[in-house]
């Protein structure tokens, strides 16, 4: 009589081959990674009647603490997941105070073949790919123009093409339910696509933004570059703000910057912004040199010095308050490590 499938090891065998006939089963692997960012030191802002010197976290780049990970589903596909929320180094507490909130990054999604799709709080493809073509913290961001704009978007599907010929392509659609207040964001559409071809990258993008009971959309358009002939890297960027919605004047800013790379793993920089506000009601010009050493692959010292000065009556500043066409200066040093 034939019993051989009823006995344990026909049984085994029997299971062994129903498994290989799943490769979404037998191929399957998942990794889930802890990484982050901490970044502290001292701003010292004189200049305009606001005279500070204070600790400061997150002033060269956002301290952060996140997890992420991914699972090969077969055949290509892979299910893919990223939890991260900001850090105030100076109390330990979340970077907008109060307890950690995952209000940097929230998603989970798929990716493969076709790119990646993802559905949560993500980050803007502008803040995406144009990282190196900007300076950090003293960016066009600190202006009210262009600050009013969220840089992260709840509520959001993202789209993030495959790499073709040097070329990616990414958009958000973002649609919230909030108050009848024109402040609140009602939906998001933004469109970037970005290119990276030898020592050159290319970067342009158009962000959408409407808001709760406002009749018009604010809008951003970015276009931006860089060039890179060792050891110095040129970049500049230039930004176009069109608050319709928040009733901030339209603006735009120019930006020109180089790093040269000197010595092992020094670098020193230079950068200038200048910000134009429409019908000369306002205006700004930052300029700022900084020196980067990098001690390891994970951690490095900073400092730089920046120079704000306004026309047309405007009052920005880095901190507190400024006269109309007052001016100040920052001084920033500080040490940041990745893990």
């Amino acid at each position: 009589m034939k019993t051989s499938l009823l006995k344990p090891r026909g049984a085994f065998a029997l299971a062994a081959i129903a498994t290989a006939c799943l490769p979404g089963l037998s191929h399957a692997e998942s990794t889930v990674s802890l990484y982050g960012l901490a970044d502290a030191g001292v701003g010292i802002y004189r200049g305009g009647g606001a005279n500070q010197t204070r600790f400061a976290s997150g002033q060269d780049a956002p301290s952060r603490i996140g997890f992420q990970g991914k699972e090969d589903l077969g055949s290509g596909l892979s299910a893919v997941f990223k939890l991260e929320a900001g850090l105030n180094l100076a109390d330990g507490s979340g970077a907008k105070g109060g307890g950690l909130a995952f209000n940097r990054s929230s998603y989970v999604g798929l990716e493969g073949g076709f790119g990646q799709l993802v559905i949560g709080r993500v980050w803007s493809v502008t803040d995406d790919a144009w990282s190196v073509h900007r300076f950090n913290n003293f960016s066009a961001y600190i202006f009210p123009e262009f600050g009013n704009f969220d840089r992260t978007y709840p509520s959001a599907v993202k789209y993030t093409s495959p790499t073709f010929a040097g070329m990616q392509a990414g958009a958000i659609y973002s649609k919230q339910e909030t108050a009848n207040d024109n402040t609140k964001t009602d939906g998001v559409r933004e469109l970037g696509l970005t290119y990276q071809g030898g020592p050159v990258s290319l970067f342009a993008s158009y962000s959408q933004t409407r808001r709760v009971a406002a009749a018009k959309a604010d809008k951003l358009a970015i276009v931006a570059g860089s060039f890179k002939i060792e050891p110095v890297l040129i970049r500049a960027a230039y930004m176009d703000s069109r608050p319709g919605a928040t009733g901030a004047a339209s603006a735009k800013v120019a930006m020109l910057g180089a790093d040269y790379s000197f010595l092992p793993n020094w670098t020193i920089g230079a950068d200038y912004l200048r910000r134009t506000v429409k019908d000369a009601s306002g205006g700004s010009a930052i300029a700022r040199v900084l020196l980067n050493y990098e001690m390891s692959k994970r951690t490095g010292f900073y400092a730089y010095v920046a120079r704000l000065t306004n026309r047309n009556g405007d009052t920005q500043s880095f901190s507190g308050s400024v006269e109309p066409n007052g001016s100040q200066t920052g001084i920033n040093i500080g040490i940041r490590h990745r893990f």
